[in-house]
C-alpha cells in the first residue's frame, strides 16, 4: 500500500537550508514565513529532547540537548531508504535506536513486513512517532514492534533474524553511542542476521573526529567478513557515512533498485527520484579499498576502549566533517563490481561515477568560496552525468548565493542550468522567478512562478531568503 510520508524532497526549506546550500562559506539561510510550535518535549538517559513543528505542518525538526538528530527532507529521507533499497528482499527489519522514525516509514515504503525497533525509551519512541504519523496505521499487514529499552540492554538477550539492521546514528555526544560501536556489539548484530542480510552502521561525520571515525571503521571491518563504504549525501560540512556490513559480498542488481526507486517516487523523498546511476554513485568502497585508513588502527572492544563519550562543539562539526569527507573521496572507486547489470549499465555507472567525482571536486573548491572553478568543475560534471540532480541543486546553491549578493545575472544563469537538468524541482523554479522579479522581467517572472503553481501550489511563497549571519557576499 502506498504510504503517505513527511519526508518531501520538495519541502524544500529543510533540503536546502540543511542539506545542500551550507556546503558555501558564503551560503544563505532558508527560513519558513510561519512560526515554530513545539509538540514534545521530555527528559530522557539521552538528554533533553525536543521535537518542533512549523505552523503549516511540513517541516520537523528532533533535537537532544538543543543538538539536531533529525529533520524533515532529502537528507533523512535518503538515509532512511538507502539499506532497503540496497537490501535483495527485506522482510524482517531491526532497528536499533527509534532516531527520527523515518527508518520505520522507509521500511514500510519498501515492503517490510515486520519492524522491530529498540527504542531507547517510551518517551524517544513518542518523539519519534511525530515523524512516522500515519505510516503504520496505512500499512495494516504490517507489524511494527516498539521495545522501549537501551539497545545494550537488549542485546544482552537478542531475538529473531533480520534481513536489514539499522544501528542508529552514531554520535559520541550520545550516551550510548561508544559502547554500541565495539566489535563485540558488531558481531552479535551480525549473528542475528539471516542469509543475505546485512547490518547498517550510519555514522555523522561532524561528531566524530577522524582518529575516532577510523577506530569505528576499523572495528566494523573487524566483525564483518564483508564490508563496503557509501555516503549520505554531497554536503562535505554535513555529510554522514554509511557502513554495511554482511557475511557475503554486497550484490546489487541496478534494475531492481531502479524499480524500487520508481516505485517510491510519487512519494518524492529523494532528490534523485527514480535516477539509479545517481543514487548508485554515493558508494564510496570496499573495506580493502580502504584499508590504507583502516590498518594498523586499534579496535573498539569492550576490553580495550578506545571510544569515549565526549562533548561536541556544533562550530566543529563542519571543519570536521570535510576533513573526513574529503580524505574519503580519495578512495571512491565505482560500483560497477558490485553490480549484476549489463555492460550498457555498467558504462552509464562508470560515467555517473566520472561526473560525481568532479561534483564533489566542485564542492571542495566551493568551500574555498571559488566560484569560477565551482562553476567549472560542474560544467564538467554535467558532461559525464547530465541527467544528476544533485548536479542541478549545487548550481542552484551557487545561484542562490549570487541572488543574496545581488549578482542576478549570475544568479539566472545557474539558476537556468539548475532548471534543465531538474524543472520538476520547485524550489529551482521559485527561485528563479524570484530572481527575474529583482532583474524586472516580469514575463519571466510569472512563468516561473504560475509553473510552480502548477504542480506545487503549497510551496509558493512558503520561504524567504536571509543572509547568515557573519557570511560574505560574492564579490
Amino acid at each position: 500500500m502506498r504510504l503517505k510520508t513527511v519526508f518531501c524532497a520538495t519541502a524544500a526549506i529543510a533540503v536546502i537550508a540543511a542539506v545542500f546550500i551550507p556546503t558555501l562559506a558564503y551560503a544563505q539561510v532558508i527560513t519558513a514565513k510561519s512560526r515554530e510550535t513545539t509538540l514534545f518535549e521530555a527528559k530522557t538517559k539521552a538528554g533533553d529532547v525536543t521535537v518542533v513543528k512549523e505552523k503549516d505542518g511540513i517541516n520537523i525538526r528532533l533535537a537532544v540537548n538543543g543538538q539536531l538528530k533529525a529533520f524533515t527532507g532529502d537528507g533523512t529521507a535518503r538515509r532512511a531508504h538507502y539499506p532497503f533499497l540496497l537490501a535483495p528482499d527485506p522482510k524482517n527489519a531491526l532497528i536499533v535506536g527509534a532516531g527520527s522514525g523515518a527508518s520505520v516509514v522507509a521500511a514500510l515504503a519498501n515492503g517490510v513486513k515486520n519492524v522491530t525497533v529498540v527504542t531507547g525509551g517510551a518517551e524517544l519512541w513518542k518523539a519519534a512517532s511525530f515523524f512516522n504519523e500515519g505510516a503504520i496505521s496505512a500499512t495494516p499487514d504490517a507489524k511494527v514492534k516498539a521495545i522501549n529499552v537501551d539497545a545494550a540492554s537488549w542485546l544482552k538477550k537478542p531475538e529473531g533474524k533480520y534481513d536489514v539492521i539499522i544501528t542508529g546514528l552514531a554520535s559520541l555526544d550520545t550516551l550510548d553511542s561508544p559502547e554500541m560501536l565495539t566489535v563485540e556489539t558488531f558481531q552479535q548484530l551480525r549473528s542475528l542476521l539471516a542469509p543475505g542480510g546485512f547490518v547498517a552502521q550510519w555514522v555523522r561525520l561532524g561528531s566524530v573526529e577522524f582518529p575516532d571515525f577510523q577506530k569505528t571503521m576499523a572495528s566494523f571491518f573487524a566483525a564483518f567478513p564483508e564490508a563496503t563504504v557509501w555516503s549520505g549525501d554531497i554536503n562535505p560540512v554535513n555529510s554522514w557515512v554509511l557502513l554495511l556490513g554482511s557475511e557475503k559480498p554486497l550484490a546489487l542488481d541496478a534494475e531492481k533498485v531502479q524499480a524500487r526507486l520508481k516505485n517510491l517516487e510519487p512519494m518524492n523523498d529523494m532528490a534523485e527520484g527514480r535516477n539509479v546511476y545517481s543514487f548508485l554513485s554515493f558508494y564510496i568502497a570496499g573495506a580493502k579499498a580502504l584499508a590504507p585508513l583502516t590498518d594498523n588502527i586499534p579496535v573498539h572492544t569492550d576490553e580495550r576502549p578506545t571510544l569515549v563519550k565526549k562533548t561536541i562543539d556544533p562550530a566543529d562539526e563542519g571543519p570536521r566533517s570535510s576533513e573526513i569527507f574529503l580524505t574519503l573521496v580519495n578512495y571512491r572507486a565505482p560500483v560497477t563490481e558490485r553490480t549484476s547489470a549489463g555492460e550498457a549499465v555498467k558504462e552509464k555507472l562508470v560515467s555517473y561515477f566520472k561526473g560525481r567525482s568532479t561534483l564533489l571536486a566542485g564542492r571542495r573548491v566551493a568551500i574555498a568560496g571559488a566560484a569560477e572553478k565551482e562553476i567549472a568543475l560542474y560544467d564538467k560534471a554535467l558532461e559525464n552525468a547530465p541527467e544528476d540532480p544533485h548536479i542541478a541543486l549545487s548550481y542552484m546553491a551557487l545561484g542562490m548565493a549570487y541572488y543574496r549578493s545581488g549578482l542576478y545575472e549570475n544568479a539566472a544563469g545557474l539558476l537556468e542550468k539548475s532548471k534543465k537538468i531538474a524543472p520538476d524541482k520547485p524550489a529551482i523554479r521559485f527561485y528563479l522567478g524570484k530572481t527575474y522579479e529583482k532583474m524586472g522581467h516580469a514575463a519571466k517572472a510569472n512563468e516561473e512562478f504560475n509553473a510552480v503553481r502548477e504542480y506545487a501550489p503549497e510551496y509558493m511563497e512558503r520561504v524567504i531568503i536571509e543572509p547568515k549571519k557573519g557570511s560574505e557576499p560574492i564579490k
